[in-house]
């Protein structure tokens, strides 16, 4: 069977994790200020504080910042962790329409549905590919509320050249097990606000002014340390960083291989009238965390049927957030969501995979109208008509 996903990790990702072992420090030590300063480096990020998942991020995110307002706005299609974070602070979910050409956050909808109660903003970049993150800054601080970017799906892309999590007041990555960057379970925050920075870090470690591994950097290794705050055990741990760093080693290839499978599926659907991926746009890079395609909703449950029967993986991202049992008081008006999360339908994406498994994929996909007529999926608008 085809995996919907698969982790790429190989020799680099064990020498640093043996490494971390060797050392003795396999908690929070040296290699997670290693992975911090790197990961600034190469994404021009001011102040990064690596945590042990992107929940984790997004939760300081919110606990770090000195939020006005009563609720946070976030899309229906993503993970739930997006929404439960506004939940740990005692914050109102929102919920904000999407584009259904690429199902991140739509400008248009948060326009409409924001108000001054409003504390944050969480646009997701769904898929690896930014949403238009200018615009929703924009409306965001008008309406002076923040802007956290649940960067996700989204390490290592640009928006006209900038990089995604540094265009909002704050930025949330995951590196989880299936990730574009894996550090097996992780995450990072960052920001260019020191202050939200030094409150994030104080945090994550439980709220004590310094770890063991700074303790013993000092001429006498000192036992004495003070808790300054209420905190959490949110910090990434070595062997987590020491995968994290080769990651960073390897992400300009894996990037470029998960480039090529995703031409290589646009290529054949373009001859399939009844499969439309989502649209790329012109003025971002793509991560290219999963590949998602629009296919007719009647059709959808059966051509995963259709593609296990083939031992191909396929899965959807994400049945709306506000459909699940803990959600059952929240009926949104969001009709784009409630029309295109019908018709999505995410296939396998790995850097690992070879031309043989994405031709596997192709021709899966490819044979399903066989002796069928199908018509191409409901067109859906951000503002449907009256």
């Amino acid at each position: 069977m085809i995996p919907v996903a698969k982790p790429d990790v190989g020799d680099r990702e064990l020498k640093q994790i043996k490494e971390a072992l060797e050392t003795g420090w396999i908690g929070l030590g040296p290699k997670v200020d290693e992975f911090e300063s790197e990961f600034s480096r190469q994404f021009n990020h001011e102040q990064v504080i690596a945590t042990n998942s992107g929940t984790s991020a997004l939760d300081l995110s919110i606990k770090a910042s000195e939020l006005s307002g009563s609720e946070i706005l976030i899309p229906p299609v993503t993970w739930v962790s997006t929404a439960f974070v506004a939940w740990y602070n005692n914050y109102e979910i929102g919920w904000v329409d999407v584009e259904p050409d690429t199902l991140n956050m739509s400008p248009d909808a948060l326009q409409e549905r924001i108000t001054h109660e409003t504390a944050a903003v969480i646009p997701v970049h769904y898929g690896g590919q930014p949403s238009e993150i200018d615009a929703i800054v924009d409306i965001a601080h008008n309406h002076d509320a923040i802007v956290i970017e649940d960067c996700a799906h989204a390490v290592g892309t640009t928006f006209h050249d900038k990089p995604i999590g540094s265009i909002g007041d704050i930025g949330c990555f995951s590196f989880q097990a299936t990730k574009p960057l894996t550090t097996g379970e992780g995450g990072a925050l960052v920001t260019d606000d020191e202050d939200v920075a030094s409150q994030a870090r104080l945090m994550s470690k439980l709220g004590v002014n310094q770890s063991t591994h700074e303790r013993s950097e000092e001429e006498r290794y000192s036992w004495y340390y003070e808790v300054k705050d209420v905190g959490y055990k949110y910090f990434m741990h070595d062997i987590s960083a020491g995968m994290g760093l080769a990651q960073l080693e390897r992400l300009p290839e894996m990037r470029t291989r998960r480039n090529e499978i995703a031409d290589a599926y646009r290529d054949r659907f373009e001859e399939l009238d009844w499969v439309i991926p989502l649209r790329d746009k012109d003025h971002v890079t793509h991560a290219r965390y999963n590949y998602t395609v629009r296919v007719p909703s009647e059709h959808r449950d059966h051509i995963i049927q259709h593609l296990e029967e083939h031992d191909v993986g396929a899965s959807v991202h994400y049945m709306p957030v506000y459909k699940h049992p803990v959600f059952e008081d929240h009926n949104p008006d969001v009709p784009v969501t409630e029309t295109v999360w019908e018709q999505i339908l995410t296939l396998p994406m790995s850097s690992t995979f070879t031309d043989e498994e994405v031709a596997t994929v192709i021709d899966a996909i490819a044979s399903y109208d066989d002796g069928q007529s199908i018509n191409a999926p409901e067109q859906v608008s951000v503002k449907p008509e009256n």
